[in-house]
């Protein structure tokens, strides 16, 4: 039931330019019942994620990097500020998986089945989860009088 309550929190804007990839990750979205996705089949221009976010009011973005790497390069710091964004590519490259995660991409997911997208959202809504509170804590530091010792 957890599981169910988190797929409904999620609306995605997925940018995917791949047709085969695209083709997957719909088929997924639809058999897993994940409502609300918004598609766009090319890359948007620079500087249209934040009002893309605002018009179709999603608060995830699945982004093709396989395509064209460099335009998804450049997609991704302009996407983070506003929403978590997992990077999509069928090859595990750790270059650019690296490569994203230094620009702000939260995930990678190379393998779009039901099992991987179900997990993916599990995480990413627990770290969201307004339920859990940040708990008030004291922090005690012990710094020595004396240079190595």
């Amino acid at each position: 039931m957890r599981a169910r309550s988190s797929r409904n929190y999620w609306r995605p804007l997925v940018i995917c330019p791949h047709p085969a990839m695209a083709r997957q990750i719909r088929a997924t979205m639809a058999e897993m019942g994940v409502d609300s996705t918004s598609w766009l089949e090319e890359y948007p221009q620079p500087a249209a994620i934040a009002g893309l976010a605002a018009q179709h009011q999603v608060n995830i973005c699945f982004l093709d990097v396989a395509t064209h790497q460099e335009q998804a390069l450049g997609l991704i710091p302009e996407a983070a500020p506003f929403m978590p964004v997992v990077a999509l590519n069928p090859h595990n490259d750790a270059d650019l998986i690296l490569r994203c995660l230094r620009r702000g991409a939260c995930e990678f997911l190379s393998d779009s089945s039901g099992e991987q997208l179900d997990g993916l959202l599990e995480r990413l809504g627990r770290l969201r989860d307004p339920s859990r509170r940040e708990k008030p804590a004291t922090v005690y530091c012990v710094v020595p009088g004396k240079p190595g010792c």
